[in-house]
C-alpha cells in the first residue's frame, strides 16, 4: 500500500501527454529504411569557434568519461554491463569530436565513427536511445562543419539516426530531453536540404520554440534549475545559432534571444572561481563555464542579456566584502519533471574570496543506489531536517512523490542585506511545520536565522557542509573554528543560539561523477515543541 501511495503521489503531477506517451512509447514502429541521405545544404561560412570541451580520448581505443578511464577496443563496450548507464550515454555522445585540439585526433574520430556504425545496428539499446542520438547527431554535424568531411556512409547513417529519432521524441519525459530532440531536428534540417530535411527543420523549429518558451524562464534560468544542465542547454542553443550562420540561414530572433538570456543568467550566479554552483544535479568541470558561454555568444555577435534587477530569480547571489552567498529560493523544478531536483529547499553555498567554503555535497552517480538517495536527501544540503525526513519525497534516481514548495518572503528586513523565504515540505508531519529561513549579512559575517512554525514536537538538525580544503574544530566556548586543512590557518568561527548541540561529522563531497572525497560537516541539533527560532553566525577570523 505504501508503494502504491508513493506512485500515486508521483504520477499525479505528470501531464496527460506524458502518461499517454509513456504507455505507447514501446509499441512496435516500422523499421527505418536504409537509403541515401538527403543532399547537404551549401556551407556559406566557417563556424565560429565552439564552446571549449575537455578532451576525452587518450588513445584511439582509450577514453575517460565521468572520471572513469576504459578501453573501447571491442563491440561490447558500447553496452557494457559493468559501466554506469550515464557513462555509456556519454560514450555515445561523441563529445570528443568537438573538444579542444580535436584536429590532432581526427583519424581516431573517423575510425570511431566508422566503428560505431558497424557495431551499433539501428535500434540497438542505449546507442539509439533518443537522448544520446540527439547529442551525437549534433556533434557529428559540428565536426563536419568544422572542416572534417563525413563520407557517404557516415552521412547515410546520420540521416538514418534522424529518421529513427523523429517518431521517438521524448514526450514521456519532456524537459531537457525533449528540448534536445527538437534542437537536433532543427540542426539536422538546416544541415541537409530537400523536402525531407525541410520537414525536420519545420518540426524542429516549432517544437524547439515551444520548449524554449516553456523551459527558459523570464530571467533566463532553465526551469529544471540544475546549473550543469543550464550550461548544456545554453550551449546547444548557441550551436543552433552558429549552424544557421554557417549555412546562410536567417536565425530566428527568439532563438538568439533565449541563448543571450540563458548566458546572462549564468553570469548572475557565477562563482568567484569561475565555475557553476553545484545545486541540484550539477557536477563541476564537465560543461562550459559561464565565461566560456559568454565568449561563445560574443563570437556569434550577441551580448548576454541580464534580467531586470527587480525580477526575483530561483538562486540569489549576494556579495559582501570578499564573501559570496548563493541562496536557494527555488522549488525542485517543474512539477511534471522534477527529476534533477534535490530535497534541498532553502539550502545555500558560501565562498570566501575565490574559494568555496560551504558547499553542496554534489553528485557522483545517477545509478539507483544508496549513494544517489543520500546525495538527493535534505541531510546532504545546508538546510534544516525535521524528524530525520526529506523535505521532498525523492526516490529512485529521478522520481519525486510529495514535494516542498518555497515561497519568498518580501517586505521584511533590509533587502540590501537580507533574504528570506519559507517552504512547506513538512506539512504532512504532526503539527504541519513550516520552515522559514532568513539570511542576513555584512562584511565577513553571515547570520542564518531559522524559524519552525508548528503545533507539534519535532527533532531538528541543520548542516553546514565544508569543502574538503577545510576542517572544523570545536572550541571550549561551544563555538566551532573552521581552519584551512593545509596550513591550519583559521578562516571563520561558527556560533549558535537556540541550537542545543553542535558536533563535527564526516561526509563525502562529490565534485563530479565517479569521484568522492572525505570532508567535514558541522551539525546542529535541537528539539522543538511549538514555534521556535534558531540562529547561527559565521564570522571571519
Amino acid at each position: 500500500m505504501n508503494r502504491l501511495l508513493l506512485y500515486a503521489r508521483s504520477l499525479r503531477h505528470l501531464r496527460p501527454a506524458q502518461i499517454v506517451h509513456r504507455l505507447f512509447r514501446n509499441l512496435p514502429r516500422p523499421a527505418v529504411p536504409v537509403r541515401p541521405a538527403p543532399p547537404m545544404r551549401a556551407v556559406r561560412a566557417a563556424p565560429v569557434e565552439y564552446a571549449p570541451r575537455t578532451p576525452q580520448l587518450h588513445a584511439a581505443t582509450e577514453i575517460e568519461l565521468l572520471n572513469l578511464r576504459a578501453r573501447i577496443d571491442g563491440p561490447a563496450i558500447w553496452r557494457a554491463a559493468d559501466k554506469p548507464k550515464l557513462w555509456l550515454y556519454q560514450l555515445h555522445y561523441f563529445d570528443d569530436l568537438v573538444a579542444a585540439n580535436s584536429d590532432a585526433r581526427r583519424q581516431w574520430h573517423r575510425a570511431l565513427i566508422d566503428r560505431w556504425i558497424a557495431e551499433n545496428p539501428p535500434g540497438a539499446a542505449i546507442a539509439w536511445d533518443p537522448y544520446p542520438t540527439s547529442l551525437r547527431v549534433v556533434n557529428w554535424i559540428k565536426w563536419h562543419l568544422a572542416g572534417n568531411e563525413l563520407g557517404a556512409r557516415e552521412l547515410a547513417s546520420l540521416a538514418q539516426q534522424v529518421r529513427y529519432l523523429v517518431p521517438r521524441l521524448e514526450h514521456h519525459l519532456m524537459g531537457n530531453h525533449l528540448l534536445e530532440n527538437y534542437k537536433t531536428l532543427l540542426i539536422a534540417g538546416c544541415f541537409f536540404a530537400g523536402e525531407e530535411a525541410e520537414g525536420w527543420r519545420a518540426r524542429g523549429l516549432a517544437g524547439l520554440r515551444a520548449q524554449v518558451a516553456e523551459q527558459v524562464l523570464p530571467d533566463g534560468a532553465h526551469n529544471e534549475l540544475a546549473p550543469m544542465y543550464h550550461s548544456i542547454i545554453a550551449e546547444g542553443l548557441l550551436d543552433a545559432v552558429n549552424v544557421h550562420r554557417v549555412l546562410g540561414l536567417d536565425c530566428p530572433d527568439w532563438l538568439s534571444d533565449a541563448g543571450a538570456r540563458m548566458v546572462g543568467w549564468g553570469t548572475s550566479i557565477e562563482y568567484p572561481d569561475g565555475e557553476w554552483p553545484q545545486l541540484n544535479d550539477s557536477a563541476l568541470h564537465g560543461v562550459a563555464r559561464p565565461a566560456q558561454l559568454v565568449a561563445y555568444l560574443q563570437r556569434l555577435g550577441y551580448a548576454p542579456r541580464l534580467a531586470a534587477s527587480a525580477l526575483r530569480t530561483p538562486f540569489e547571489r549576494r556579495a559582501f566584502g570578499n564573501w559570496t552567498l548563493l541562496a536557494d529560493l527555488a522549488n525542485l523544478g517543474p512539477d511534471h519533471n522534477p527529476g534533477h531536483g534535490h530535497a534541498d529547499n532553502l539550502t545555500y553555498e558560501l565562498c570566501v574570496g575565490d574559494r568555496r567554503l560551504i558547499v553542496d555535497t554534489g553528485i557522483s552517480t545517477y545509478e539507483v543506489n544508496d549513494i544517489r538517495a543520500q546525495e538527493r536527501s535534505t541531510a546532504a544540503h545546508n538546510t534544516v531536517v525535521i524528524d530525520g525526513e526529506n523535505s521532498s519525497e525523492v526516490w529512485q534516481s529521478f522520481r519525486v512523490g510529495r514535494r516542498a514548495y518555497t515561497t519568498p518572503v518580501v517586505g521584511e528586513g533590509d533587502p540590501a542585506a537580507s533574504l528570506a523565504a519559507e517552504h512547506d515540505g513538512y506539512q504532512h508531519r504532526e503539527g504541519a511545520p513550516i520552515h522559514r529561513r532568513e539570511w542576513q549579512w555584512s562584511d565577513q559575517r553571515l547570520l542564518v536565522l531559522d524559524t519552525i512554525r508548528t503545533r507539534g514536537g519535532h527533532e531538528l538538525r541543520t548542516h553546514i557542509h565544508l569543502h574538503p580544503d577545510y576542517n572544523a574544530e570545536l572550541a571550549a566556548d561551544g563555538s566551532c573554528v573552521v581552519n584551512h586543512a593545509r596550513d591550519g590557518r583559521g578562516i571563520v568561527r561558527i556560533t549558535s543560539t537556540g541550537w542545543t548541540h553542535m558536533s563535527v561529522i564526516d561526509y563525502e563531497y562529490a565534485p563530479g561523477f565517479g569521484k568522492r572525497m572525505p570532508a567535514q560537516c558541522v551539525e546542529l541539533t535541537a528539539r522543538c515543541s511549538g514555534t521556535v527560532r534558531f540562529r547561527y553566525k559565521i564570522e571571519g577570523l
